[in-house]
């Protein structure tokens, strides 16, 4: 939880650490630990919410490339898992939006958000936070209309 939180400032503050993070086999990491963690003791929710957050600050990398290998099943599933588990948090929803916005934004991409029906978290989102959070709500408008375009 602590390495991801720290990965999330740095890759937020230092943005060509996205590049190294994904590089160096990052994106596999989180994915194995977040899988390792689910037989721990720890709060599932802090650590699931931390590995969205920095999915999600990888995501926002310009290079396709990069973005891509964030956008891998895995990560995806991961992402709509944190969206549908906790609906209410307004975290998990805000930077799953954000992370639909940004990988949705690759062609090959949106076939999976498709199969995977992403839209129901991201139309919930949108409802749900509609009046509670403006900010959670326009970043859900802007992941829907991203996958309503594909």
């Amino acid at each position: 939880y602590m390495t991801f939180q720290l990965l999330i400032r740095i890759s937020f503050f230092v943005p060509t650490t996205k590049t190294f993070i994904v590089n160096s086999g990052g994106v596999l990491t989180i994915i194995e630990a977040v899988k390792a963690h689910e037989e721990g003791p720890q709060d599932d929710y802090l650590f699931k919410s931390s590995a969205l957050g920095l999915l999600t600050n990888l995501s926002l990398e310009v290079d396709d490339i990069i973005k891509a290998e964030v956008a891998s099943e895995e990560c995806v599933d991961l992402v709509l898992e944190c969206m549908k588990r906790w609906p209410e948090k307004e975290y998990a929803q805000k930077r799953g939006c954000i992370y639909f916005y940004e990988v949705g934004q690759i062609d090959e991409v949106k076939d999976l958000m498709h199969e995977k029906r992403v839209g129901v978290p991201i139309i919930d989102a949108l409802d749900r936070f509609r009046e509670r959070n403006k900010d959670v709500h326009k970043w859900a408008m802007q992941a829907l209309v991203v996958y309503a375009r594909s």
